[in-house]
């Protein structure tokens, strides 16, 4: 049970991070040259979180935690790029 709420964590994690990563791509269209190499390296970030997330969705067994850790530690990796780009828009 602790391995669902772990995922479902990540999920709603991830739906907030869907509508950051959504504001950010329409802002990012007009954003300095420089932020479009830190947004393609978020993007092959959010591709992995999303694989694995979707992968510890089909998992039940304990590995599934070490991988939920692994996702976990990608996640906050995107919060932090998505915020350094938000703060670039901004200034």
């Amino acid at each position: 049970m602790a391995d669902k709420d772990f995922i479902k964590t990540l999920q709603n994690e991830l739906g907030h991070l869907a509508e950051v990563r959504d504001e950010l791509r329409v802002q990012l269209s007009l954003a300095k040259a420089e932020l479009s190499q830190e947004w393609d390296k978020l993007e092959g970030h959010w591709l992995h979180v999303q694989d694995e997330v979707k992968r510890l969705g089909e998992q039940t067994k304990p590995p599934a935690q070490q991988l939920g850790q692994a996702a976990h530690h990608l996640v906050d990796e995107l919060k932090r790029g998505y915020e350094r780009i938000r703060s670039q828009l901004k200034s």
